[in-house]
């Protein structure tokens, strides 16, 4: 009779200890954001309100590279508790799983769970090119420029380093994986590598895989905003941030 009782106490309380570790981990993602965008924040305060230059010289530092010393030059704070594998063998995170980069100066293998909105680099200029000349007006140069701070992301829970997002990016059907890659060209890494279901109230490593595009989208991620709040944003809400200078919230959503 004990033996029974006690069975059905585990049976209840299982799925209440689940939900509680998963809140852990979600509160502490936004944590780990909220290092990285006050981190962003004095390097501003320190560059004129310049934006993080693009690594240009080819050297894959990035943001990563530009900010450590601004947080502690501590590497765990990329790193969201849900995703905080770093054994994959493949540079493209998932929803479980941390992406990571090597770099040349100096040689580091850089990880991470947190992608920069790539909108806010003030250098758009690599060796392969430049920014097309049709997305130049969307570029933040510099910080006075973001005029609605409260809405424009400064980074996100991501399967990738950065993204581009644009109003006409589709929704991914494969929340695990995310769409990581956009049209051709340079700088066009979509919105689809923030659209992992990482926060959305189940294990991230249990992120449906095929989802119908034209419902409203399952799932959630956390995002840190360019006046340093941070919040839990569904998936299906990611399109009404302002990404970039020339952002109109698309009505409906890209299928």
């Amino acid at each position: 009779m004990v033996i029974a009782i006690v069975a059905i106490l585990a049976a209840l309380l299982l799925p209440v200890l689940s939900k509680s570790k998963l809140k852990a981990a979600q509160i502490q993602c936004l944590g780990n954001l909220k290092q990285l965008v006050l981190a962003e924040k004095m390097y501003l305060d320190d560059y004129q309100e310049t934006c993080i230059q693009y690594d240009f010289s080819g050297n894959s530092r990035l943001w990563m590279g530009r900010l450590i010393d601004y947080q502690g030059k501590l590497d765990a704070v990329r790193l969201c508790p849900a995703a905080s594998d770093t054994n994959a063998a493949k540079a493209l995170g998932t929803a479980d799983k941390a992406w990571h980069i090597q770099s040349k100066a100096p040689v580091k293998l850089w990880y991470g769970s947190y992608g920069l909105n790539g909108w806010l680099y003030s250098n758009l200029t690599n060796r392969s090119g430049a920014m097309p000349v049709v997305d130049q007006d969307k570029i933040f140069k510099n910080e006075s420029q973001i005029s609605m701070p409260s809405q424009t992301p400064v980074f996100a829970d991501s399967i990738w380093v950065d993204g581009w997002p644009r109003t006409n990016n589709a929704a991914a059907s494969n929340l695990y994986l995310g769409n990581p890659h956009g049209s051709a060209g340079q700088f066009m890494g979509p919105l689809g590598r923030m659209l992992i279901d990482r926060h959305g109230g189940i294990p991230a490593g249990s992120a449906p895989t095929d989802v119908d595009t034209t419902r409203t989208l399952p799932g959630a991620i956390n995002v840190a905003c360019s006046d340093g709040h941070v919040e839990l944003s569904k998936l299906e809400n990611l399109w009404n941030f302002h990404w970039n200078r020339t952002w109109a919230p698309p009505n409906p959503r890209p299928l």
